[in-house]
């Protein structure tokens, strides 16, 4: 299991703007401690410092809720693809993410990965841009893979 120390940023330079750490507070309860450019062009807002559950809403709240619990507390890497389907087009995205401890056994962070699967969607107009996900609620179609 990788400690944080472990990890260097300089060896990740490529990388960078779509990485972040989630730190989880006890109670259990996530935030994002840093969060690299690309993510926050995608989301639309700065996002170091906030919370999950104040960031998103419903069942993506939820769902991403259960899976950074889920990595806490099995010690496992999660990988998913995901798809948000609108009536006329979708928008998929790859999201990795690795349980870290800080010198002891315990996670207590996770680094996270995010890369649409469009190379071209770049920010959050693009990804808003779709009018009938917003206005009819997107369909979430999700691929899980857990390490063994």
């Amino acid at each position: 299991m990788p400690d944080r120390a472990d990890i260097d940023p300089l060896d990740m330079t490529y990388c960078l703007g779509n990485l972040a750490i989630v730190e989880f507070e006890e109670p259990f309860r996530p935030r994002y401690r840093l969060v690299g450019s690309n993510l926050v062009r995608l989301y639309g807002k700065e996002l170091t410092g906030c919370y999950i559950d104040e960031a998103y809403t419903g069942a993506v709240r939820d769902e991403a809720l259960a899976v950074y619990r889920q990595v806490a507390r099995d010690r496992l890497a999660n990988y998913t693809r995901r798809t948000l389907r609108g009536l006329f087009r979708s928008y998929s995205y790859d999201r990795l993410v690795l349980p870290l401890r800080r010198g002891g056994c315990r996670i207590e962070q996770a680094l996270l990965a995010i890369y649409p699967a469009d190379r071209k969607l770049v920010s959050a107009e693009q990804w808003q841009a779709d009018e009938d996900a917003r206005r009819f609620g997107a369909l979430v179609e999700d691929r899980d893979y857990i390490a063994e």
